[in-house]
């Protein structure tokens, strides 16, 4: 009996369902050990508090933002990466290591430290920067501009009396705006 297309996209299904499962399985690991390490700071935050007898909120309120955060963290980080990864990873729409969760500045903009960023003249390149700062593109290194550079000049004369004595000078000041720009083309 000949395989029918619809045969063959119920086999198709059924093997990206199992990355599917695959990266639910490991967000779910990743989220139970964030939560575990996260009751264990809570409850030695509690053995602290009892043990000291200084039971403030402002500590409660810290220790348990602390506890989120590192939730959050591990899921963002770990979890859904790894989930969406093996979604994505082996169908052919994105590649194993996916960098659907890595924001772009190949268009420039501020980057944060120690975070990746998408980047790259000739195609995607990650870059972690060790601090902060700011990506300022050059198009001229992709080949071809993509903003119209139009420098704006302005002269200004003062001391000219007569309407004479400016016709004498613009000749010069047209010759030495046109030397400034030509060095500035060249780099000079």
């Amino acid at each position: 009996m000949a395989e029918t297309v619809l045969d063959s996209l119920v086999v198709r299904i059924g093997a990206d369902v199992a990355g599917l499962e695959r990266g639910l399985d490991s967000a779910t690991d990743s989220l139970g050990e964030a939560a575990d390490r996260a009751a264990g700071r809570m409850t030695s935050a509690f053995e602290r508090m009892a043990r000291n007898g200084s039971f403030s909120f402002e500590t409660l309120k810290s220790n348990a933002l602390a506890a989120l955060a590192e939730i959050a963290t591990a899921v963002l980080t770990s979890g859904l990466e790894r989930l969406l990864g093996g979604l994505f990873g082996g169908g052919g729409l994105r590649p194993p290591h996916s960098t659907i969760f890595v924001p772009g500045r190949a268009g420039g903009g501020a980057v944060a430290p120690d975070r990746p960023f998408l980047v790259g003249e000739r195609g995607p390149e990650v870059f972690i920067p060790h601090t902060a700062g700011r990506i300022n593109p050059d198009p001229g290194l992709a080949g071809r501009s993509s903003a119209t550079i139009a420098p704006s000049i302005t002269v200004n004369v003062t001391g000219v009396r007569e309407e004479r004595d400016l016709n004498h000078s613009a000749t010069q000041v047209a010759l030495a705006v046109s030397r400034a720009l030509n060095q500035a083309r060249r780099g000079l």
